[in-house]
């Protein structure tokens, strides 16, 4: 899931990436072509960039330009600067009320805002003109910590999550694993269904996750997981009814020869 920018250069093209590592502390801006730069704008009221290197949610500076994180710059990371970067990524909601509220609260609330957003890329937003502004907005960041450790430990997302660590399991990296559990709150019932039941099928696992893995995750990443989820269940489907016709035609040479047999049984005897 790279992205990649091309030199053209006497005649030859040279495919590029921009390793942050080589970046100095104080470049702030995540770079365009970044092979660890994903988005998750298919999760709904969520911050759109995702860090697939350090497995974190990105800010954003007063222009819209992604910041990098406290690890990648190799910096301790700054509470109040991360929290700020956080607001003002927040997609089509007016972020002022949530900003000075933010400003106002206590550090151990501005720590825990910073850590469950850097997680779960949740948008937790003020209404306008709300009392008491640092503690609601308190008991927002305590509703919302407590939403994404219920919805982590749901019978369903367990479930999936016991699937992708069952034994047997192809290797896949974490960020892999976290894409797949990403995807899988936002898929239907019936596609959720579907996914499953191509990670759990030995002849197409491997085929899926490489497939999977090549998926660009720009804008159209949940549609495109889509039509592979899609794809992948017509093809089991096909093979579930190519397995049912071999047994049918099976079972009807099994009748067919226990059907001769009894007849040579019966001329035998009759003779």
């Amino acid at each position: 899931m790279e992205k990649v920018a091309f030199l053209i250069q006497n005649g030859y093209t040279f495919c590029m990436t921009t390793n942050p590592h080589t970046l100095p502390v104080d470049f702030l801006e995540c770079p365009a072509d970044c092979p660890f730069l994903g988005m998750r704008t298919f999760m709904p009221n969520t911050l759109p960039f995702y860090c697939n290197q350090y497995e974190t949610f990105l800010g954003a500076n007063p222009g819209q330009k992604i910041l990098r994180c406290a690890n990648c710059r190799g910096v301790v990371r700054d509470n109040v600067a991360a929290g700020l970067a956080f607001i003002e990524s927040y997609i089509g909601v007016p972020a002022i009320e949530t900003r000075e509220a933010f400003l106002r609260l206590d550090h151990s609330f501005q720590k825990m805002f910073v850590d469950l957003i850097s997680k779960t890329g949740v948008q937790i937003i003020l209404s306008t003109g709300e009392s008491d502004k640092p503690a609601n907005l308190a008991d927002d960041i305590l509703k919302k910590w407590k939403e994404a450790q219920d919805r982590a430990g749901s019978p369903e997302m367990q479930e999936f999550a016991g699937i992708l660590d069952a034994e047997g399991m192809p290797l896949m990296s974490r960020q892999t694993k976290t894409l797949l559990m990403n995807l899988f709150q936002v898929l239907d019932n019936s596609e959720k269904d579907m996914i499953k039941n191509v990670l759990q099928n030995q002849k197409q696992i491997d085929s899926f996750l490489e497939q999977f893995d090549r998926q660009p995750q720009d804008n159209d990443l949940l549609k495109n997981v889509r039509s592979l989820i899609y794809d992948y269940d017509r093809q089991r489907q096909e093979m579930e009814r190519e397995q049912q016709r071999q047994r049918e035609e099976l079972r009807q040479r099994e009748a067919l020869a226990l059907f001769m047999q009894r007849r040579n049984n019966e001329r035998g005897f009759s003779r």
